[in-house]
């Protein structure tokens, strides 16, 4: 498919990697919190996958924002899915979509045919009084920015929204999930049908339309596998699918407003740009509504229960997903670090530009909050990480993203050693807290001296592969953060006098803990002051 107005080439701006992997981070991050770590490789390997097909970021963008929606509301489809299931799913919605794609190219009428059966479309049309695609398009026209909202809405929005609700009820809601999925593999199937029977020209395309392509009117460009599969209309049919599905799973006023906006809005774009009848739209939505209607009956009659007694309300905290650990020190830093998150969405969406990093922040961000919140819930019964460690993860992350988006870092010579010593001080410390769960975890007894010796050279060995990191990123992506060897000298030195400084506060508590557990029981120790 050849998008809008967009040369088939493949960017490779550090602004253009650092923003889709922010975005990728952000998908890891709540679909893993949601369902687990299958699920947050399916929509991080999906968003990339879109990315490198198209160029353009929306399908990732509604990945991450379905994930981030469905870990807000609370709302979990009981057991996260299993890594087998995940792989069935992709393997049947790939084979569906590749098989719908080949069938399309594969039934591709003659003009002749196609303009023939669009002339019935619109005299049927015209006999009922509805022929009302072409005095639609001219007004649009006569409002230029509507033919570039519909133009966009066209080409982006559709499948998005397609693909952002598929994962949406993945980790939601089960039941509904298969009757969507499987809703749009029969109205592909009855599409693939109709297109080899009924081949038909698109009102841009038809004789006598009237109307032509508003993608080409603004001198942009729209591809299409096969030119003359107007009906059905499947950007209706699977919009008014997908606002149905989540309709199902939403109460009060908002269950009719995904029933009604969405395919009512898609309608108006296929007619607006020139590509659809109306009538192409009813009938793309009865493929989809139908088989997902009769599935979600019959799965309801078959499990709606006899003599269940209504539901309690379930307080807010324990409805979010059970991969969340309920640790205050976990609640502290996801606070934290959110807070600051949210910062720089707003931040970026009052003022688009304010650093050339900013998804490089969002992406360092996201992977924070989510080894922070693994290594809290894998290590769980060992007390996971420390206050002390949350503590300096919550400073030094701060202070690091200020630093870029208040431009401290280029008004302060010296601020880029603060960040590296804080930096020294978590390594060292996480480092620490890890090799003691899992001493403990296994039963072995190591000094806490060796520990913590250990935790400085992970500390400072990390700091090192930075340091190659900012030196190859400078080179391969023109990052500019390598800014010789000097520099690179001190940030090591820094990293080393962190780790150090944190060893020895450490030092003190785990020495006297070890002290106190090894001494045998009658006996006393002297507590250090």
């Amino acid at each position: 498919m050849t998008l809008l107005g967009r040369e088939a080439h493949f960017p490779i701006g550090f602004t253009d990697w650092s923003q889709l992997i922010a975005i990728l981070a952000i998908i890891a991050v709540a679909m893993r919190l949601t369902s687990g770590w299958s699920t947050a490789l399916l929509g991080a390997g999906t968003g990339l996958a879109s990315y490198l097909y198209d160029h353009h970021l929306y399908i990732p963008i509604v990945i991450a924002l379905s994930g981030v929606v469905a870990l807000t509301l609370g709302v979990r489809a009981g057991r996260a899915p299993a890594g087998w299931r995940a792989a069935k799913e992709v393997a049947l919605l790939v084979a569906g979509y590749l098989a719908y794609e080949w069938g399309r190219s594969l039934f591709i009428g003659s003009f002749e045919r196609a303009n023939a059966n669009a002339q019935h479309v619109m005299d049927f049309e015209r006999r009922l009084g509805l022929a009302i695609e072409e005095p639609l398009q001219q007004w649009v026209v006569r409002h230029p920015s509507l033919v570039d909202r519909v133009n966009w809405i066209y080409s982006f929005a559709f499948l998005s929204f397609v693909i952002g609700t598929l994962f949406y009820l993945y980790v939601s809601n089960e039941r509904v999930y298969r009757a969507y999925r499987t809703g749009l593999g029969v109205s592909a199937l009855l599409a693939l049908i109709t297109i080899a029977l009924v081949p038909t020209a698109p009102p841009r395309l038809a004789i006598d339309s009237g109307m032509f392509s508003t993608h080409e009117l603004v001198g942009k460009s729209h591809g299409f596998v096969n030119p003359f599969a107007a009906m059905p209309s499947l950007h209706v049919g699977w919009v008014a699918l997908a606002g149905f599905a989540l309709s199902r799973t939403t109460r009060g006023p908002a269950r009719w407003l995904w029933a009604i906006v969405p395919v009512a809005g898609m309608t108006f774009t296929v007619m607006a740009t020139g590509n659809h009848y109306w009538l192409d739209g009813v009938v793309g939505a009865v493929y989809g509504l139908v088989p997902a209607a009769v599935l979600l009956r019959e799965r309801g009659a078959l499990a709606a229960p006899t003599t269940v007694p209504a539901a309690a309300p379930v307080p807010f905290r324990q409805r979010l997903p059970v991969p969340i650990p309920a640790s205050n020190k976990t609640w502290f830093t996801l606070a934290s670090l959110g807070s600051l998150l949210a910062y720089l969405l707003i931040r970026q969406a009052v003022d688009p530009g304010f650093t050339d990093y900013w998804g490089y922040m969002v992406g360092q961000i996201a992977l924070t909050i989510l080894i922070v919140t693994w290594i809290d819930e894998e290590f769980i019964e060992e007390g996971g990480l420390s206050w002390f460690t949350h503590l300096v993860v919550m400073i030094n992350t701060w202070a690091d993203s200020l630093g870029t988006a208040a431009h401290m870092y280029s008004r302060y010579v010296s601020y880029d050693k603060v960040t590296h010593f804080l930096g020294g001080v978590m390594l060292t410390a996480a480092a620490a807290d890890i090799i003691f769960a899992v001493q403990r975890r296994r039963n072995i007894e190591v000094h806490p001296m060796r520990v913590l010796t250990w935790a400085i050279g992970i500390s400072v060995g990390l700091g090192a592969a930075w340091e190659l990191y900012e030196y190859y990123g400078d080179i391969l992506f023109d990052t500019g953060r390598h800014a010789g060897a000097i520099d690179t000298s001190y940030d090591l030195v820094s990293d080393s006098v962190g780790a150090i400084v944190s060893a020895t506060l450490l030092w003190r508590w785990r020495v006297a803990a070890h002290d106190r557990e090894s001494q045998p029981v009658g006996s006393s120790v002297a507590q250090p002051r």
